[in-house]
């Protein structure tokens, strides 16, 4: 009977520790976050979401920034430019997100085709794989 009592024990602490055990964010969840800190011009916010080693490459451009150092003034410069972003059509599939990233203006949207990487709750990589296209606001 002891034997029962300390296995139910057991179990019943394994059930209250893995409930408090905080998950990781789901890419879903790291790409909102990544769009609301886009829209603060947030670029300490944005390097949050990444893994210290991880990649960005603009691949349409034969581009690619390795480790976080080196692509954290790519962040500063776009932000510069105080656009609204959109993150739109996003599609996951496990821990890889496509998406198009929207920069919204008074007049048109450029529309940027992006895939992410997601482990252990950060951005592993970042790709801007094909050219912006331009279409008129409110017709994306």
């Amino acid at each position: 009977m002891k034997k029962v009592h300390f296995t139910l024990a057991v179990f019943f602490i394994s059930l209250i520790l893995a409930a408090c055990t905080p998950t990781e964010p789901s890419p879903i969840e790291i790409l909102e976050t990544f769009e609301t800190m886009a829209n603060e011009q947030d670029v300490e916010g944005t390097m949050a979401l990444f893994a210290e080693d991880a990649v960005v490459e603009e691949s349409f451009k034969n581009v690619v920034y390795n480790g976080a150092e080196e692509f954290e003034n790519l962040w500063r410069g776009y932000y510069l430019e105080k656009i609204t972003s959109e993150f739109r059509d996003i599609s996951v599939d496990g821990d890889t997100a496509t998406f198009n990233w929207a920069e919204v203006y008074a007049k048109n949207a450029r529309l940027w085709p992006v895939i992410i990487e997601v482990q252990n709750g950060k951005i592993t990589y970042l790709d801007f794989y094909e050219n912006a296209t331009t279409v008129p606001t409110g017709e994306e």
